[in-house]
């Protein structure tokens, strides 16, 4: 046990009391729980949408790539980064043609800034491959909640046989603040 003596004689010019050490007692019983605070809220962090479904075909229209979305669900400042694999099967292509694509917002009916981006096919004749991907990644300010987020694509000329598909795609929304 811990005990006290005086300090040393002439060594100082006030008594003082010294601790010296010694072996522990036991432990006392645990004390009562407090308050319970607040709940805290739980953050947005990270949120995504997988796509591998039956492939989505490709049109000369803009439309947006089926099952794929991401609903944000509170107001901020988010990374989201998106990409979509294209397969072409069986496809021809005369000549080179231009895939794009862009993140579009459902709520406010209007385009993503920064997240349009083409890809050129090859030429192909009656080819299966897996052409270039489209790939975003912008920081974006939801001004509300759930703000629904789409991809959409497009390509220049559809094949003139075969098809143009979009066999995976992901939106990713990661919660800057």
């Amino acid at each position: 046990m811990p005990g006290t003596t005086p300090c040393i004689p002439n060594c100082c010019s006030e008594p003082t009391v010294v601790e010296v050490p010694g072996v522990a007692g036991a432990v006392g019983p645990e004390g009562p729980t407090g308050e319970t605070g607040p709940p805290g809220e739980t953050p947005e962090l990270l949120d995504f949408t997988d796509y591998n479904a039956p492939a989505y075909t490709v049109t000369a229209t803009p439309a947006q790539i089926t099952g794929v979305a991401r609903i944000l669900g509170v107001a901020g400042r988010y990374l989201i980064m998106a990409r979509a694999r294209f397969d072409a099967n069986a496809a021809t292509f005369a000549a080179s043609r231009t895939i794009t694509s862009y993140l579009y917002n459902a709520s406010t009916s209007a385009v993503i800034a920064n997240s349009t981006k083409a890809v050129k096919t090859p030429v192909t004749t009656t080819e299966t491959l897996t052409l270039p991907e489209y790939g975003a990644c912008v920081v974006y300010t939801a001004a509300t909640d759930s703000e629904v987020i789409q991809m959409f694509t497009s390509v220049s000329v559809i094949p003139s046989a075969g098809t143009l598909t979009v066999e995976e795609a992901e939106i990713v929304a990661i919660k800057l603040d």
